[in-house]
């Protein structure tokens, strides 16, 4: 149930005074997806995503986490 964004960066969330801030989260995240040269939304539920574009959040997180090797 959690959105694009939200799976991005589930545990490593940017924060901002001890909160989560979303906002950032979301910028970062559609920077991540743009990369990627896809169009969806990071504020679409990855429930409603096809498997090919949920294959595509999983290798954004791992951008994410500034991974030197994708496997």
């Amino acid at each position: 149930n959690l959105t694009v964004a939200q799976n991005i960066f589930l545990g490593n969330e940017p924060r901002r005074f001890g909160i989560v801030d979303r906002d950032q989260c979301n910028r970062r995240a559609k920077e991540i997806i743009a990369r990627l040269g896809v169009s969806f939304s990071v504020r679409a539920s990855v429930s409603s995503l096809s498997l090919g574009e949920r294959q595509l959040v999983e290798i954004a997180r791992a951008l994410s986490t500034s991974a030197r090797i994708i496997v």
